[in-house]
């Protein structure tokens, strides 16, 4: 196995202000993330919206996954956030991830930059995955 680094970008418009999709998504998390875009079993998504916060799951009955530590946030603009993923996820590998919003109009362009050190050989599962969780995030603030 040969670590490598890669990057996935994923970037969609959103039918939204951009003042709307920056509060849903740092501070409605749970109403949009999907229930099956977790790792534990009756697992549910939590988000701590500063530096040193944690994206995590908990699922009732004493289980927590760490998707990612927040690094920094520039409010308005983006999140920079960082996790490991074990082999058990598809790593050993770290995942930097920018998730980026900016006006364009009454569109919101929202862009997921995810650079991956490790070992790693899923890009289209990935993509496929980036895609389906924040076309949900883009659904909930289009139907606001």
């Amino acid at each position: 196995m040969t670590p490598s680094i890669q990057e996935i970008v994923v970037e969609l418009d959103i039918l939204a202000p951009v003042g709307q999709v920056w509060e849903k998504m740092l501070n409605e998390l749970p109403s949009w993330w999907p229930a099956d875009f977790v790792g534990l079993s009756g697992g549910k998504m939590y988000f701590e919206p500063s530096a040193g916060g944690r994206l995590y799951e908990e699922n009732g009955e004493g289980g927590h996954l760490l998707w990612s530590t927040v690094v920094m946030i520039a409010p308005g603009s983006h999140i920079d956030m960082v996790g490991p993923v074990t082999p058990a996820f598809g790593g050993p590998n770290l995942n930097f991830i920018r998730m980026s919003i900016e006006a364009a109009g009454e569109t919101t362009k929202f862009r997921l930059t995810n650079s991956i050190l490790g070992h790693f050989d899923g890009h289209e599962r990935v993509t496929m995955g980036w895609n389906y969780l924040f076309g949900s995030l883009k659904a909930y603030c289009e139907a606001a």
